[in-house]
């Protein structure tokens, strides 16, 4: 239905029966979104109308006029989204049960929306549902006596009425909703939940993954920050930089995913309580930093973020990402050509990390590492060329560095393998917990082990 609509001319009038089996069909958020983008105007006032009379669609439609809405608010066809919902709310509100979209949206069309806050007072308990919305598939019974536990002693803690929640954000699988200093974020498709404690990310006061047959959603409360101030494209990557000198990749680099904070990056609670990383999902962090200030730059949302030695990077390969990510491997290899004779641990070595921007710690790991692999290769003389084109291909660190130091230590990274195939193959059978937890633990990916395990095997095959 998607591409029917796309190979007409954007000047075409549809037809009140093609629009009718329009709204019949199942779509998805980004389908739905779609449509609604490539329908020429008067089609969509009846697709509005039409989704109305049938029921359907309703809660994605909300969803993406609201999203719409809060990105840009001064562009030429939202009138008709406003006036759509302007029309029909109170009935939206009865068929929906979303107060915070609709309220959204009323606020900013210069709309009262009093009538919006009643609702939310008269229904609490539906109200309070209403926070798991946003969730795809998910038994609305499923977790909701945990959201409601935290919503509620987030709104006491802020001293904030139910009716003032604000709706601050919508993704396809996500929301994010402000009370006071605090953010409460509810969303699905994360690639990364387990992430470093890290001072360059924003602190969660609560990070919980919750289990819904075969979904998982999650909660996070953090502090909010400024995301209305200009942030620069400098300033991302002085973020991005600092990300990598703690030993992570941050593949996903945009002014959406930081803020400035308005106070000092750290927990704020009227009662004491007890800060613990691993219930938090948080992993320690290996080095030492201090922590942002009230003003600086910082990540909020860690979904992409992977540890460099362990992980399997998740890369969506946009500019910004190439961009930071070459300019930092110049950066660096520029710092190790000036350091590479020095002492590790004298004080020529830290200044002139320092001067550079890069943390001591960070490039003695580095280094070492290394040197460590130059004497692995050193001892392996049995490497083929088909498996060294084996283990190149496809790997999304390997397309982008061109510098002959970084590209031998990531092959050496990865020939070291053989080195300790005989320790891992004893849990080799596709356990696994077990071939992941021994993967790790050697500082391999456990993608690429089996990848490798699978070449030897097919070799073994075809002699």
């Amino acid at each position: 239905m998607e591409n029917e609509i796309k190979n007409f001319n954007s000047k075409h009038f549809f037809t009140s029966n093609f629009v009718e089996e329009m709204v019949d069909s199942d779509y998805s958020f980004s389908e739905l979104k779609s449509i609604l983008d490539d329908l020429p105007r008067e089609s969509k006032k009846m697709f509005l109308d039409s989704c109305l009379k049938k029921k359907k669609h309703l809660k994605l439609l909300l969803m993406i006029i609201a999203k719409r809405i809060i990105e840009d608010n001064k562009k030429n066809d939202l009138d008709i989204y406003k006036s759509f919902i302007e029309d029909n709310y109170q009935l939206l509100l009865k068929l929906t049960n979303m107060p915070y979209h609709i309220k959204k949206i009323l606020e900013l069309s210069n709309k009262d929306a009093s009538l919006v806050n009643g609702y939310i007072d008269d229904n609490r308990e539906k109200t309070l549902k209403s926070f798991l919305a946003n969730i795809h598939g998910i038994n609305d019974d499923a977790g909701y006596e945990f959201v409601k536990i935290i919503v509620e002693e987030v709104c006491k803690n802020e001293n904030v009425a139910l009716e003032d929640v604000e709706l601050l954000g919508i993704g396809s699988g996500s929301c994010v909703y402000g009370v006071g200093n605090k953010v409460i974020k509810i969303y699905t498709n994360r690639f990364t939940y387990n992430i470093s404690d890290n001072p360059y990310i924003i602190k969660p006061l609560i990070r919980k993954s919750i289990k819904d047959n075969d979904l998982n959603f999650f909660i996070e409360v953090t502090e909010k920050v400024d995301t209305k101030t200009d942030i620069s494209n400098d300033e991302i990557y002085g973020l991005y930089k600092n990300i990598r000198n703690c030993g992570l990749i941050w593949t996903d680099p945009k002014k959406s995913n930081v803020g400035r904070l308005q106070r000092d990056n750290d927990i704020y609670w009227d009662d004491n309580i007890y800060y613990n990383t691993k219930s938090l999902g948080l992993l320690d962090n290996s080095y030492n930093y201090k922590g942002l200030k009230k003003g600086d730059v910082v990540l909020t949302d860690a979904d992409l973020i992977f540890r460099e030695e362990i992980d399997e990077p998740i890369s969506l390969y946009t500019s910004l990402y190439v961009k930071c990510e070459k300019k930092f491997q110049k950066e660096l290899n520029i710092l190790l050509d000036t350091i590479d004779n020095l002492d590790y641990n004298s004080y020529e070595f830290n200044k002139i990390a320092i001067e550079y921007g890069f943390n001591p710690e960070y490039l003695r790991w580095k280094l070492d590492r290394t040197k460590k692999l130059e004497s692995l290769l050193n001892m392996n003389d049995t490497i083929s060329d088909e498996y060294i084109d084996l283990i190149n291909k496809d790997n999304f660190s390997y397309k982008y560095i061109k510098d002959k130091r970084n590209r031998l230590e990531w092959l050496i990274n990865h020939i070291k393998t053989n080195l300790i195939k005989k320790k891992i193959d004893k849990s080799f059978k596709y356990t696994q917990n077990s071939f992941n937890n021994d993967s790790a633990k050697y500082g391999f990916r456990p993608s690429f082990i089996r990848k490798y395990y699978n070449s030897l095997n097919k070799t073994k095959r075809n002699r």
